[in-house]
């Protein structure tokens, strides 16, 4: 959302589509208020709506839900059509969400796969239900959350998708008359897909990530080191959900562990911390990472 915030202060916006969902962050508010002081239409759509653009445009929201309780599953999916050509942008619905959407048509001509194309999102089954003759995958070159997954960009070539990708050529455009369409770029010959070690070097540590229920939403860190180590400036990162908890000014003693919650179960008192009330870990699949005062690397837990 961060990338918006200029976007509205740049661009003439006549409707603001959201889900509705509820960020608690500056940034959010930062973006409300600018839509609220320009005086931007705000919606909020539901499943089954259909979205004017254009009399010869045919939008339709697959999946809206401002009462998700994981950032992802709120996300807007639009198919739009024009013509024979048509579009799937899915945000980054997650493959429980992809197959509550094979209900609807979801065949298209272009793909915009989930989640950067994290194998969180773009199953096998809804792949071959999109069967999307073009496939854009959006991410960024060197991308720490190792997208896209190597399975994800199997199951396109398995169904001779065109890949482009944004690492390659920055801004993606798909031109269209309804009845052919071009691309402006060349297909990405080779993607160099994400499941490989990171490149950042963590520094020498005895904190770790120990252990992670994604269900129950709790994550131990343990100081397997001889000496206390401050934890103040620390963040411990949801990679999936992009979500970061912020350690307040503590010590964490040798040989104990803490333990971060979250969800509806979420406590604090004594070795426990309370992050937020609202769920935070992507149940199919959420790595999490734990970073130093300054940023860098210091555990990494998948």
């Amino acid at each position: 959302m961060g990338g918006l915030i200029p976007v509205l202060d740049n661009m003439m916006i006549e409707q603001f589509y959201d889900s509705g969902k509820v960020h608690t962050s500056q940034t959010f508010e930062e973006m409300l208020t600018r839509i609220d002081e320009k005086n931007i239409p705000y919606h909020v759509p539901k499943i089954g709506d259909d979205i004017v653009f254009d009399k010869d445009v045919n939008v339709k929201v697959l999946n809206a839900n401002e009462q998700a309780t994981d950032n992802n599953d709120a996300s807007i999916v639009l198919k739009m059509t024009y013509g024979d050509v048509s579009f799937l942008l899915t945000g980054d619905a997650g493959v429980a969400l992809e197959k509550e959407m094979l209900q609807y048509d979801v065949k298209a001509t272009v793909l915009k796969a989930g989640h950067h194309g994290s194998n969180t999102s773009s199953s096998e089954e809804f792949i071959q239900a999109v069967k999307p003759e073009v496939t854009i995958l959006s991410y960024g070159e060197d991308n720490k959350y190792g997208h896209p997954h190597a399975e994800v960009v199997d199951r396109l070539q398995a169904i001779g998708s065109k890949i482009y990708a944004t690492a390659d050529l920055g801004t993606i455009t798909v031109s269209t008359d309804g009845v052919n369409y071009a691309v402006n770029g060349k297909e990405t010959s080779r993607v160099e897909t994400g499941n490989k070690p990171s490149k950042e070097v963590a520094p020498t540590t005895a904190i770790e990530i120990v252990s992670k229920d994604l269900v129950t939403e709790i994550v131990g860190i343990k100081n397997s080191g001889q000496q206390a180590v401050s934890l103040k400036g620390w963040q411990l990162i949801s990679i999936e959900g992009h979500q970061v908890y912020n350690f307040p000014n503590l010590s964490l003693q040798p040989g104990k562990i803490i333990y971060i919650t979250s969800g509806t179960n979420a406590r604090e008192g004594q070795n426990y911390l309370k992050w937020t009330t609202k769920q935070i870990w992507l149940n199919d699949g959420d790595a999490a990472q734990l970073r130093n005062e300054k940023g860098e690397l210091v555990s990494e837990l998948e």
